[in-house]
């Protein structure tokens, strides 16, 4: 039966999906940034969710990986701890993102002549 609470679910992870991975997220491009994977499986009704915390490698193995079967009883209350886990790599991501920028700013200054 459809269901309204999972449908906001789902769409609100895609969303979350897309804003840490709008761009290309293998480690050799992205260096440690997280790569997630979410996909659906309609003939069980079922959400896989995979983070790769610090990037996608070929035959690499996620950090977190969960599913959720959408027919379950508890399905709203497994996908708000799926959400609960993208929102956490989001924030890890925008922290990583500005200590990479402030590392980058350190090194692009020049060295003072008293410390070369």
């Amino acid at each position: 039966m459809f269901n309204s609470e999972i449908l906001r679910r789902l769409g609100y992870m895609i969303s979350l999906c897309y804003e840490i991975n709008s761009e290309k997220t293998l480690c050799e491009e992205t260096g440690d940034l997280p790569t997630v994977f979410l996909n659906f499986s309609g003939h069980v009704c079922d959400v896989d969710l995979q983070i790769h915390e610090n990037g996608w490698e070929n035959e690499s193995y996620p950090e977190y990986q969960r599913n959720c079967y959408l027919t379950d009883e508890n399905a709203v209350i497994e996908l708000d701890e799926m959400i609960a886990e993208l929102t956490r790599t989001l924030g890890n991501k925008k922290h990583r993102e500005e200590h990479n920028a402030n590392v980058r700013n350190v090194q692009a200054q020049p060295v003072p002549p008293e410390m070369s």
